[in-house]
């Protein structure tokens, strides 16, 4: 009988130190990447800069996933490219968007103009869960004016992939509502059913959740972006993700 008590207490010890191991978060080391290219010519200076948080794991296949998602986001604002999927890198990315400005000047020397494109992505919050990366991007490449904008990758950090706006939710109806105070064009962002859309764009801070949404009766007129701030507090309950702030440390090397 004592062996049998002491073999059940050692099970519960394994068992507890298993969901204890299991449950423990892993710091995700970030190391701070740069990349920049230029052309000098009577017009003016061509340049690209992208400065990138790369996670650094070589055994954890689903930090490969992000990372490969994240250069393809990056790609998608800023080449020119006809198969997106050639690009493998962020060298080849700068060298394709200064190739696509020397074929542009030399087929069309009159309307030749500087190009420019920066790109900022940043961690902006993670936990064991989740990871949330901004983009803050700027791109010209000719014509009146150039693209600025922020947008927002929130990545599931079990499997890697992205996560889309009806995997945040589980009661947007309500979630929506409290839009109607903060919002002068609440009521035109109602689909025929009655319902309100999505917003634009998320974005996970350490402490706030902010919805971004375009006012459609100005656009597109402009394309200014209206920020909704909450607390996580005051959201929580309305999301499926987990959103809570855990201690873990952001490890970066420049």
């Amino acid at each position: 009988m004592k062996k049998i008590l002491y073999l059940l207490f050692i099970g519960m010890i394994l068992i507890g130190c298993k969901e204890e191991k299991k449950e423990t978060p892993t710091a995700l080391f970030f190391k701070d990447k740069h990349y920049e290219a230029t052309i000098q010519n009577e017009v003016g200076t061509t340049e690209v800069k992208i400065n990138v948080p790369v996670i650094v794991d070589e055994n954890n296949p689903v930090v490969q996933v992000i990372n490969e998602h994240i250069l393809k986001e990056i790609t998608e604002l800023i080449s020119f490219e006809n198969d997106l999927d050639e690009t493998n890198s962020y060298d080849e990315l700068i060298k394709s968007f200064l190739q696509a400005y020397t074929d542009f000047s030399q087929q069309f020397p009159d309307d030749d103009l500087a190009w420019n494109a920066k790109i900022k992505a940043s961690t902006t919050f993670y936990n064991a869960n989740i990871l949330a990366i901004e983009l803050d991007y700027y791109t010209f490449a000719g014509g009146a004016h150039g693209f600025k904008g922020k947008k927002s990758l929130i990545y599931d950090l079990k499997s890697g992939k992205e996560i889309d706006e009806d995997d945040i939710f589980s009661d947007w109806d309500s979630l929506s509502k409290l839009l109607a105070d903060k919002l002068d064009y609440y009521e035109d962002l109602k689909d025929n059913q009655g319902k309100i859309e999505y917003p634009e764009d998320i974005f996970i801070l350490e402490d706030t959740f902010i919805m971004t949404f375009i006012n459609p009766n100005n656009y597109p007129f402009t394309d200014k972006v209206d920020e909704v701030v909450f607390n996580k507090s005051e959201i929580d309950s309305f999301i499926v993700i987990d959103i809570s702030k855990k201690d873990l440390p952001i490890r970066q090397s420049n």
